[in-house]
């Protein structure tokens, strides 16, 4: 609130003219950090969002001193602001019952100061192969708040540093256990973490979250504001794909052979929160076994050497395979757990469960009745 103060002389002319027009004590100028210091103090102050909080400010512009008085109620957000309005009070308190007569000019609304940092972005990656063992890989990259092309007005750039790192490994266990070894235990392990860390508090967007943590003086407290305005995302899996047993001792291969059953296992776990989900947590575990026996035979021909005539070709061609070709059976097990659990809600909603277990069975049957006659089912 600024007190005004009446241009009673219109008969000056040139600059003392302008001088009582646009007279100093009516310049409305303050730095938009005073509106969310006042934020702040009124915070600290444990006054009622519903209670008036004022605060009187000595202020020196063009070398006359003025008085101003800021005041808050409730808890707005420059974050929000969409519109701008200048009002005029009377605070003689006579409550018009005299009449009054006045003009009011506002010559001009202008920001300036407006800050014009930059950011700073990287890339790093490194990628070994372990000879025949496997490989490993690892990523991180970062941006800083600021970030963004040269082409960028400076609105549109980075409001929150990022950073990312990734690790991913695929590795063959089974050379663990000899040169000779027929086993293959094919193995992945990944996790990739994100956190995104804003320049302004989640809640009140007018805060820089810096300055929001500084004048939190319970250790307690700040370390939950700060969790809470961090958008965090994580993944981890780890899997071990078609484990099995190679044959080739040079026999028959038979139905009860090992090396015709594979084995896969795989867990993954997703992990997120920001500042409305405190939590959102989805486990899974999926495990299969498959089982494939495949035999090679030959077509039984009764009739082929019966006759050489090209009469007779479609009676000496007649073959038939008594055996099936290939039989396959496998099994999926797959279990999900997830919980999500909201900051700010009725403690009766503020979890949920999402639980499934599926199983899945599948036969397969593949049968070559004849050289032209194919069944599956």
């Amino acid at each position: 609130e600024v007190p005004l103060y009446p241009s009673r002389d219109p008969s000056l002319m040139g600059d003392a003219y302008k001088e009582e027009l646009w007279r100093v004590e009516n310049t409305v100028q303050f730095a938009l950090k005073e509106l969310t210091d006042l934020k702040i103090a009124r915070n600290e102050s444990m006054t009622p969002l519903t209670e008036v909080f004022e605060m009187p400010v000595t202020q020196v512009i063009d070398g006359v001193t003025v008085q101003r008085v800021f005041r808050i109620k409730g808890n707005p957000t420059l974050g929000y602001v969409r519109n701008v309005l200048i009002g005029v009070r009377n605070d003689a308190k006579d409550e018009f019952t005299s009449p009054y007569y006045g003009e009011v000019w506002a010559n001009e609304l202008r920001m300036v100061g407006l800050e014009e940092r930059g950011g700073v972005a990287g890339l790093a990656r490194l990628d070994a192969d372990l000879a025949d063992l496997g490989s490993v890989g690892i990523a991180g990259n970062y941006s800083s708040i600021g970030w963004g092309a040269l082409d960028q007005k400076l609105d549109d750039r980075a409001k929150e540093s990022v950073t990312q790192v990734d690790f991913s490994t695929n590795l063959q266990l089974g050379k663990f256990l000899g040169a000779n070894s027929k086993v293959q235990i094919p193995f992945y392990y990944q996790y990739s973490e994100t956190v995104r860390k804003p320049q302004f508090d989640a809640l009140d967007l007018d805060l820089p979250l810096d300055e929001k943590l500084k004048s939190i003086a319970d250790p307690v407290k700040r370390d939950s504001v700060r969790e809470q305005s961090q958008d965090f995302s994580s993944l981890k899996q780890i899997s071990i794909t078609n484990m099995r047993v190679n044959g080739g001792g040079g026999g028959k291969p038979m139905p009860w052979d090992i090396s015709n059953l594979a084995a896969s296992y795989a867990y993954s776990r997703t992990y997120a929160r920001n500042e409305v989900v405190e939590k959102d947590q989805l486990d899974q575990h999926r495990a299969s076994l498959d089982y494939i026996y495949s035999i090679s035979s030959k077509p039984l021909e009764p009739f082929k050497g019966l006759s050489k005539s090209n009469w007779l070709k479609w009676l000496t061609e007649i073959n038939l395979n008594p055996i099936p070709s290939s039989f396959t059976f496998g099994t999926v097990m797959d279990r999900k757990f997830g919980e999500r659990s909201y900051r700010f809600s009725d403690p009766i909603y503020k979890t949920w469960f999402d639980k499934r277990f599926t199983w899945v069975r599948t036969y397969s049957l593949r049968w070559d009745l004849t050289r032209s006659i194919k069944i599956n089912f």
